[in-house]
């Protein structure tokens, strides 16, 4: 598993008893994935599947369709299989592989609703892949995992394209300029896809901890530290979630004074 790494999955395979080989992602190359690195760690440790996260979390980084297909592929040949966790690629929906986990047996797609559609109480998601392995994921559910309410909810918002359109167009046009504001101030910002971008603090500023402590006390405003993500723990990094344009002025300015030394 590429890390840094969303930790309910680390905790969910250490419950089930499964050991995480990690693969690192750099923060010096954008915490981009490597095709090579990741191959040659399921080569070399004889890995019996991949879990990979698209767009990444924390960092929001990209990996292109091609990349996470190769990744698949190769994976397969050494008998692992694939797991390509797309909560957030409705944001780029033309880099999916929803496609390739349909028709091929070694690829399991997991993929949220609550995300793009902002509804996180609900609680729904689904997972893609073909109809033998679908049958045995099947016989793992509990009964009624999900509601009928939900289920309507769902519908509902699946069919709504205008929100999608309008969505697209304002989260990468919002994102965009939080990232410029963000760059001016100094800040470190990784290029990202999705509705969140991991900022690096200022050389010289307080820990993660104590910016985050200081935004909800003074600013009333809510950002994630990422010191507890792997590879993260030196208190340098936290997540922002990119907003209307009001609320990233404010941000912006709330930041600026909070990360001060």
């Amino acid at each position: 598993m590429p890390e840094p790494a969303f930790s309910e999955d680390c905790r969910a395979l250490a419950a089930a008893g499964t050991a995480v080989v990690p693969s690192r992602l750099r923060p010096d190359e954008g915490f981009r994935l490597s095709v090579r690195a990741t191959i040659e760690t399921m080569r070399r440790e004889h890995c019996d599947a991949c879990l990979i996260t698209n767009p990444h979390n924390p960092s929001g980084a990209l990996a292109a369709r091609g990349d996470v297909a190769e990744i698949a592929h190769a994976a397969s040949a050494l008998g692992a299989l694939t797991i390509v966790d797309e909560a957030f690629i409705d944001y780029v929906p033309q880099e999916s592989v929803l496609d390739i986990a349909a028709m091929e047996p070694a690829i399991i797609v997991i993929r949220s609703l609550t995300k793009f559609f902002a509804v996180p109480a609900l609680r729904a998601g689904y997972a893609v892949c073909e109809p033998a392995l679908a049958r045995r994921l099947r016989a793992t559910l509990p009964p009624w995992p999900v509601t009928t309410a939900v289920s309507r909810a769902f519908v509902a918002a699946l069919g709504d394209r205008r929100y999608e359109r309008r969505t697209l167009a304002r989260n990468s046009r919002e994102r965009e300029h939080l990232s410029r504001r963000l760059r001016r101030l100094g800040f470190g910002v990784t290029a990202a896809a999705a509705n969140f971008l991991l900022v690096e603090l200022l050389p010289g500023a307080p820990t993660a901890a104590i910016v985050v402590d200081r935004l909800i006390e003074r600013e009333r405003i809510v950002v994630r530290d990422c010191t507890r993500f792997p590879d993260l723990e030196g208190g340098r990094f936290i997540r922002v979630a990119v907003r209307v344009r009001r609320e990233i002025e404010r941000l912006a300015a709330a930041l600026a004074r909070c990360a001060e030394g």
